[in-house]
């Protein structure tokens, strides 16, 4: 499943986290990846910030996955929940919300994947994700009163094939409430 990204339409940047790849396992990017990457203005957020025009983002590497391997940790929350201004938080796994992020109401948005879509849907719910296995409960759209959304994405990471789920790219749009 490819990173979530965030476009910002006045200075046209975009930021991402790198997500998991076929194997389950982060892939380290290398220095000409990063550099390529750099150069189109790209912001790669791995467990770091970037504040820009009111809106402060963090993005977590993902490192392997499960809901009991957040690189959540309480430093980097309680930093990032003190930044001014609306905050967004990068997260490729979903199921780390509860214990790792809802804690933290500073947070107004997390933006994950990982789920699939649950791979195969039926009457609208996903039947397996990783890491949350069989009938999950985070799949795809928004959760917690809006404060987590979740792609379903645009790849296959499994064998099986996906059924009933459209691919998905999510377009976030931002508005000023002023």
């Amino acid at each position: 499943m490819p990173p979530p990204f965030i476009r910002s339409e006045i200075t046209r940047s975009i930021a991402t986290e790198k997500g998991l790849h076929k194997n389950r396992t982060p892939i380290p990017l290398s220095e000409a990846a990063r550099n390529n990457l750099a150069k189109t203005g790209a912001i790669l957020l791995e467990n770091s910030f970037a504040y820009q025009n009111g809106i402060a983002l963090c993005g977590l590497s993902s490192n392997g996955g499960g809901s009991d391997k957040a690189p959540w940790t309480e430093s980097l929350a309680k930093r990032f929940a003190t930044m001014p201004g609306y905050k967004i938080l990068l997260c490729h796994h979903p199921e780390q919300f509860d214990r790792f992020i809802s804690p933290y109401p500073a947070v107004n948005l997390t933006i994950s994947g990982h789920a699939h879509g649950g791979q195969w849907r039926f009457f609208g719910q996903g039947i397996y994700s990783p890491d949350q296995g069989l009938f999950p409960r985070y799949t795809s759209g928004f959760y917690h009163g809006g404060r987590l959304l979740i792609s379903r994405g645009l790849g296959d990471s499994t064998a099986l094939p996906r059924i009933f789920n459209p691919r998905e790219l999510v377009i976030l749009n931002l508005t000023s409430k002023q």
